[in-house]
């Protein structure tokens, strides 16, 4: 399997709204067919680089804790990651916590949804 890639992408919804965003893909090919569930026609698309310090142990473990915190308040995990990606400043979680989320609203396992 191969790795996911960071992405920007800008693009037109369904209503002919302008809407940017930045999602994880493994290739050009299935970042187009994720738009295209969202009901999004892209305009632009670039490969972005990773920041590497982003993943340090510290802030992962940050946000683990936020999270742990927001299940305890009774949010459920999709819930909770999307709460945790709309608040979060780097762009890279963001866009990997909103992944997790609809990974888990597609169904598909938590444990799953982790594995690169």
């Amino acid at each position: 399997m191969a790795s996911k890639q960071l992405w920007r992408w800008h693009g037109i919804t369904g209503d002919g709204n302008a809407q940017d965003g930045m999602l994880w893909a493994e290739s050009r090919a299935l970042l187009l067919m994720a738009l295209q569930q969202q009901m999004v026609t892209p305009l632009s698309l670039k490969r972005i680089a990773i920041n590497s310090a982003q993943w340090r142990r510290d802030k992962s473990a940050e946000v683990i804790h936020q999270l742990a915190t927001l299940l305890k308040a009774g949010l459920t995990l999709s819930e909770g990651l999307v709460l945790l990606a709309e608040q979060h400043p780097s762009k890279q979680w963001q866009a990997l916590l909103q992944s997790l989320a609809h990974d888990l609203e597609q169904g598909i396992a938590f444990s799953n949804a982790l594995l690169p």
